[in-house]
Formats: structure tokens, sequence, C-alpha cells
């Protein structure tokens, strides 16, 4: 698991000086699956992403990147 930043020129302030969670699964589209069936936000779905990523949302708001 990483926290990464965006580079997108957002402002980060002290505590949440962060931009998401990554989190490396071996099998994206079955993972996905799961995440939905357990009623995870579809923020970004793999296909969006090239089939290479996919995005979730906490419930504090920060993104999950799978």
């Amino acid at each position: 698991m990483w926290c990464t930043a965006w580079c997108d020129g957002r402002t980060y302030e002290l505590s949440d000086a962060w931009g998401h969670l990554a989190v490396e699964y071996a099998n994206l589209e079955g993972f996905w699956e799961t995440l939905q069936t357990r009623e995870a936000q579809d923020y970004r779905d793999p296909e969006s992403c090239d089939d290479n990523d996919a995005f979730t949302k906490a419930s504090d708001g920060h993104e999950i990147k799978w």
C-alpha cells in the first residue's frame, strides 16, 4: 500500500498531505466485482482506466486506487 500525492496542482494541508491510497491487486477484474458486491462507491471503474487501475472512495472522501 502506498500513500501518493496528485501532481495536478492540488495543495495539501498538514494531516491530509496525501492524495490517495494505492493498493496493488493481482486480479483487478475479479476484485472489482467483489468491491461492487460489497457496495464500494464506483468512482472510476477499470474500463475507464484502460483496465489498468480502478478507484473507489473511502467514507472520508479519500480516493483508493486498486
